[in-house]
Order: C-alpha cells, then structure tokens, then sequence
C-alpha cells in the first residue's frame, strides 16, 4: 500500500512544472517599454481631411518584445492642436483588444474614424499606445495625455480644412486641484494624509450658445479598465454655455485610499466631445504590477522557460516596505502546473523577477496569475493573463478538410472532418463551412465553433446533379481549406459502394448459406460425373 502512494505521490510531481528559486531580474529585462511592441508603420490615409469625414488609420505592429505578447490593446487618442489652450483630446478608443502575437509576428490593421461634422480647423494628432490588457502601458503612456509628447510609441498628423466651427474646449491652465493650479508636465502631485480632493474645471464655449454633459470620472491608477472604475465618485452635470462664454464642473471626491487616481473628464454637446485627463497620488503603501508573462508558448515537454514579472511602490517616490510576490500557473481545467513565491522590498525603483521550470507536458493554454501581498497580508495587485495557442497571431497553422467518399447520389449525407492544429497542438477558432456550386452559388453556409482541433461533421448533398466545392474558412487568419464534391444519379456511383447487408440475416448465417450453397454444387457436379 504506502509503495502505490509513494508511486501515486511521485506522478502528481512529476506531472506538474517543478520551480527553481525565484531569482531577481532587471526591470526591464522583459518589461521592454517603448521598444517592445514596434510600430513599423502608422498614418492616416490623407493628410488633410473635410469635417465629417472618415479618416482610414493603417498601421503595422511588430512584436519585439523577445517572446510572446498576451491580451495586448491598441489605444488611439485624437488630439486637435488649439492654438492657445494646448492639445484637446477630441476622442480616444480602442482600436484593438484581446491581442495576441508571437515573437517577431506582425499585426496589419486598419480603423476607421469619422470626424465630427462641427471639427475645429486646425491641425490633429493621433497619438497610438500598447498596452498589455489593463495592467501597464507597453509602448507609451496614455495616462500622461498632454506634454511634448506625451510618451506615445508613434504619432502622425493631419489637418482639417472646412468654414468656422461651433466647439467647446478646456482650459487647462485654469484646472485647479484642492484650490492649486494643475501641472500636466511633470510629476504627479502627492497628498499626506489626505482623504478628499476637490476638482475645478473650466470649460470654454467657441461659437453658438450651446448646452453640455459633463461627467467626471475617477478611475483607480487609470482608465484603460473598467475593472478600475470607481462608479460611486461619478458626477453628471449639464451646463448651459452662453455664446463665446464660459463654465466650470467641480468635482468633490470623499473617502480616498491611498493609491495613485486618475480622473476623466468629458465634455460633450451631442456633436461633438472634448476630454480632460489628470492623476494624482494619497501615499501609502501601495504596490503594482507593471508587466508579467512567459518566455515562450506554446510550454514543450523538457525545454525550460520563465515566467517573469515586473513591479514596484506606486504611490510615490521614496516609500519602501516588505511584502511578497507570488507566481502561480494553471492549465483551462486549473490544475496547478507550477508556482513560486519569495519575500520582497517593494521600492520606488521598477523591479523584476523570474522563475524557471520545465514542463513535463506539452501545453497550449494556460493562466498565468501574479500576485502582490504586503506583510500584513493585504493584496496589493493581483493580475491574469491567459496564453492561448489558438489566439496568436504569427503561429504557422494547418488546416485541412476531409470528405468521406467524393461522389455521392442527391440527398445523401456528406461526412466531413476538419482538422486544425499549429504543430501537434490542437487549435480553437471560429469558422466557417461553405458549400459552393461551380457558378459560386452557396448552397450550405454553416458557422463552426472548433474546439480540441477536429470536427467532425455532415450535411445532405444536393439535389442538383454536378460539382460542387466544400470549403472551410478561418476568416481571422486567411486560412482556406478546399475539397471537391461530386454530386450524380448515375447507377455506376451506387456501383463503387460496398453491398448492403440482407436486413435479419447475421454475418456468420451468411457464411453458412453460402457455404451450403458451395457444397451443393459441388454435389450437383459430382452427381453429373457419376452418371456420365
């Protein structure tokens, strides 16, 4: 008994991804800000546009990140260039979310943007940013919107010509935090024992008198999740601007934790909006991961990889205190695969870590979760990122397409297989199965929702004598996987199928007919000699 428990004990260790010592990394050993994800190419279509119109935005990225980029997002923000107030940030979102892309592989896209009809003349930028998920900013910082020039990955410009604008705008110069003037350039301002904050933003109307929503957010670190969204501090006004005139939203905000805020504030008339971004700092200690991931994915059996992380104090620029960080990995059924954990001083100062292991299986999807406590055993932050295979771009995929028979009568039914695999791995996606006539027609459309890297599946030939072409579609990665189909009535089809079986009659009864049958001619013929 205790030698199967010993045996029994020994396969669950070896069936999981045993850990070195975590070992302590440069910051940005992995963390790879502004350098990682590379734009290889960013424009707008044109370089001056109409008011109204739609702008085509293109861009190439590339991940330089030296291993694989997990649930990354493509942030755009718009800014048009006032002459006296600065850039206005007229619009932002997201171009991308849920972006996966392996080393080296490169992301095409293309976004479309209508400007609105009301668009101020004047010169724009478009800024554009990475991000992984909601956690950090990899290729600029759009928690920093304004300043020269803002810590983008990449911009380009454009401007819009057209006849005189109604818009409204913000003075930034007069934003005042707790009774201050607000400085966008530099570091963030930080409060000791502070717990309420009050915001005043002035709000300027160019044009005809107007009426305007305003509402103002606050977001725990920044805006890019709604995960950081802090509901209860929502304030929704509307102000009634005179022409030309002027008008200002306050903002109170009770209860603060320590923790780094960021608060949004949009202006719109229904036509047109105008965004106002700030942060500011209640010290404490407070920590925050900036980035963590794996070397390399798919994980093989026997070759090593690291999962690594990046963090550190986020309230301010001198807190320093102990805690602990822990790393854990789990497959889709969340088995655990492997984990570590190492006690640590979280400074001011970014820092990293890693730990390697080697799997003892081959795996194509798994979660990866880091985790911040500090000594009294608060969690600070607590991240996931989920790796899978079937969401990379810049994989090499195989798709195939398998018909069970290739000519067949009207009305029968068509047995197919797909097979969609990178490697040996299995594949998910979202496909599509057609089944085209030899003028084009569709005659079967069927969307296909592909788990564990094969589908079986059928559908009933047509009616219609002739050939026809069964294809499979991935539409996301361009992949096509063709097979020909013919459809006849002609007897010499039935003609290549096996016999049917006589209903009632057993396999082995057959045998004894038709050996009873043999037998009883071989008498017959005997007979015959015996006379002759």
């Amino acid at each position: 008994m205790m030698k199967r428990i010993i045996v029994l004990l020994t396969f669950l260790l070896m069936s999981s991804m045993v850990s070195a010592a975590m070992l302590s990394e440069d910051a940005f050993t992995y963390y790879r800000f502004g350098v990682g994800p590379y734009f290889l190419t960013f424009a707008p279509d044109k370089a001056i546009y109409s008011q109204g119109e739609t702008i085509i935005i293109n861009y190439d990225l590339e991940n330089r990140m030296g291993h694989p980029l997990a649930e990354a997002k493509v942030r755009l923000q718009v800014f048009y260039n006032h002459p006296t107030l600065g850039e206005q940030i007229i619009d932002e979102f997201f171009t991308e979310e849920g972006l996966y892309l392996a080393d080296g592989a490169v992301r095409s896209a293309e976004y479309f943007y209508e400007l609105p009809s009301t668009a101020p003349v004047g010169r724009y930028t478009i800024k554009a940013y990475v991000q992984s998920d909601d956690y950090f900013n990899l290729a600029g910082l759009s928690i920093l919107a304004y300043g020269p020039p803002g810590a983008p990955a990449i911009q380009a410009e454009f401007s819009v010509e057209g006849t005189a604008s109604s818009y409204v705008f913000i003075d930034k110069e007069g934003v005042l935090l707790n009774g201050a003037p607000y400085i966008f350039l530099g570091k963030i301002p930080i409060f000791d024992d502070v717990n309420d904050v009050v915001i005043s933003v002035p709000i300027i109307n160019q044009g005809a008198a107007k009426q305007v929503e305003v509402i103002g957010a606050v977001y725990r670190w920044d805006d890019s999740s709604a995960d950081q969204y802090l509901f209860y501090h929502t304030k929704i006004e509307s102000l009634s601007l005179t022409s030309e005139g002027k008008g200002t939203f306050t903002l109170p905000i009770n209860g603060l934790e320590p923790g780094v805020y960021q608060v949004k504030v949009q202006a719109d008339t229904g036509d047109e909006k105008v965004v106002l971004k700030m942060r500011f700092s209640i010290r404490g200690n407070e920590a925050r991961i900036y980035y963590q991931g794996l070397t390399g994915f798919p994980l093989k059996r026997g070759e090593s990889q690291k999962v690594f992380a990046t963090y550190s104090a986020s309230t301010d620029y001198s807190s320093s205190f102990g805690g602990k960080i822990a790393v854990k990995l789990e497959d889709e059924n969340g088995r655990v695969l492997m984990e570590d954990a190492s006690d640590v001083t979280f400074t001011s100062a970014p820092t990293g870590i890693s730990s390697s292991f080697s799997p003892t299986e081959d795996i194509s999807y798994a979660v990866l979760t880091v985790t911040l406590t500090r000594s009294d055993g608060k969690v600070l932050d607590e991240r996931e990122v989920v790796y899978d295979l079937s969401a990379f771009e810049g994989v090499e995929r195989s798709l195939s397409l398998d018909v069970e028979g290739s000519q067949m009568q009207p009305g029968d039914i068509v047995k197919y297989t797909i097979d969609y695999t990178a490697g040996d791995e299995p594949l998910e996606g979202s496909l599509i199965l057609y089944l085209l006539g030899g003028d084009g027609s569709v005659h079967h459309y069927e969307p296909i929702e592909l788990t564990g890297g094969e589908y079986p599946g059928t559908l009933v030939a047509p009616e219609k004598d002739g050939s026809y072409t069964l294809r499979v579609r991935d539409p996301e990665h361009k992949m096509v996987a063709d097979k020909a189909v013919f459809v006849t009535r002609e007897a010499s089809v039935m003609d290549e199928r096996e016999p049917a079986p006589v209903k009632g009659v057993s396999p082995f009864l057959m045998l004894a007919l038709i050996a009873a049958v043999a037998i009883g001619i071989l008498l017959v013929v005997k007979t015959k000699t015996s006379k002759d």
